[in-house]
């Protein structure tokens, strides 16, 4: 979870200036469902609510060169690692399904802030957005000063428009210092995927469309690069699972 504004999960320079930050994508709201059952796998803060069950969930974090942690409901087992390319505003989050007796769908709900990297500036006015599908995906269009982003899966997914606000979201560390606090986040679109025991699926967030095909590739060419800078890693397309 976020305990500050400057915290995000696509922070990029703005308008190509290395010196000007903005936020882009804040979080990503995280829930499973198995046996028609939803579990939600995030936790964060609102007035007077602090939705913290997740805690519960999280059986470990993993020592790696990227944040990679085991999530475990009941007889599931869920993998999530995150990774950031080093040379492109793309944000890359792999789930893999290493136990279950059944089917899991797993539904995220990225939340968007379209602000500068300031702990003293709120994104709380809703501009004119453009939502476009795109493959296994969607594009949001701010239709201002910042640019397009993609959201796209690595395989199919059911995608909901939701064209929802997460009022008064809640950042405790700025509440402790006196700063602004609260914002409202904005979720575009609702995705569920299903997943079977062994299998993995990438999300892809960043300023480019992609591929597809391409991002269980990528994905482990910017995991390899870390290990070794410099050399990227070239797998053959039947080791990768696509849709």
């Amino acid at each position: 979870t976020n305990v500050q504004k400057e915290q995000g999960l696509l922070v990029c320079p703005y308008k190509e200036d290395r010196g000007l930050k903005q936020v882009l994508v804040s979080c990503i709201e995280e829930s499973v469902e198995q046996n028609q059952i939803d579990f939600n796998l995030s936790f964060y803060k609102y007035p007077g609510t602090v939705h913290r069950e997740s805690i519960q969930y999280l059986e470990t974090c993993i020592e790696s060169i990227i944040p990679t942690s085991i999530i475990s409901v009941g007889n599931m087992a869920l993998r999530k690692e995150v990774n950031i390319a080093e040379s492109e505003n793309l944000l890359l989050i792999r789930y893999t399904l290493e136990e279950a007796y059944s089917f899991v769908n797993l539904k995220l709900k990225p939340m968007l802030t379209f602000r500068p990297f300031d702990k003293n500036t709120k994104f709380d006015t809703p501009p004119i957005r453009k939502i476009n599908e795109v493959q296994n995906g969607v594009s949001v269009d701010e239709l201002a000063c910042y640019p397009k982003i993609y959201m796209q899966f690595s395989k199919r997914v059911i995608t909901s428009e939701a064209h929802k606000w997460y009022n008064d979201y809640e950042y405790i560390e700025e509440y402790v210092d006196g700063s602004i606090f609260r914002e409202h986040l904005y979720i575009p679109a609702e995705f569920t995927v299903s997943l079977k025991k062994g299998e993995s699926v990438v999300l892809a967030i960043g300023t480019k469309e992609l591929k597809p095909n391409s991002m269980h590739l990528l994905f482990e060419n910017e995991y390899t690069s870390r290990l070794q800078p410099g050399r990227e890693v070239k797998i053959e397309p039947t080791k990768v699972l696509h849709p």
